[in-house]
């Protein structure tokens, strides 16, 4: 129940809010919300910004993942899909960190070093890229054809990249 009053009340703020705002808006003491708030950062369901010494809590613009995380019954589905098409598939956060993949493992690792199995991120690099110019790269890598689409805002900024491999 406190979870859902968290998410609520930081779905209704536009700007984000203080551990202190979300606690006195939930009834709980803040040393538990922060407890609540990093769980569920941990889950990808919110994120934070440091604004002086506060952090200033906001559900991220990336709906599709909230949905992903929140729907484990459509996460899993996608899982399946993706798994009997062959395609990896992954969604790329701005710092090149997987968020959201078929495979769970993955989560939270640098994209370059699960997708091209490097260990620094390519020189060539078509996420930054995409980032860039907001638009869908399609590519050959050796033998893979690589996909990247951009994941935008209502307002068209980009924000992830889903990028899809077919072997």
């Amino acid at each position: 129940m406190t979870r859902e009053k968290i998410l609520n009340y930081l779905n209704s703020v536009k700007q984000g809010a203080t551990s202190t705002e979300i606690s006195k808006e939930v009834e709980k003491e803040r040393h538990t919300v922060a407890k609540y708030l990093e769980s569920l950062k941990a889950e990808n369901l919110i994120d934070f910004r440091q604004v002086g010494m506060a952090k200033l809590w906001y559900i991220p613009e990336v709906q599709i993942l909230n949905l992903l995380n929140k729907n484990e019954e459509l996460s899993n589905s996608l899982k399946q899909i993706f798994t009997a098409l062959g395609d990896k598939v992954a969604i790329i956060s701005k710092d090149r960190k997987i968020v959201w993949t078929s495979n769970e493992e993955d989560i939270g690792k640098p994209c370059y070093k699960v997708l091209r199995n490097v260990d620094e991120q390519c020189e060539d690099c078509s996420t930054t890229k995409l980032f860039l110019e907001g638009k869908t790269i399609l590519k050959q890598n050796n033998d893979d054809k690589v996909m990247l689409y951009p994941i935008k805002t209502k307002e068209g900024a980009t924000i992830a990249s889903m990028e899809v491999i077919r072997t």
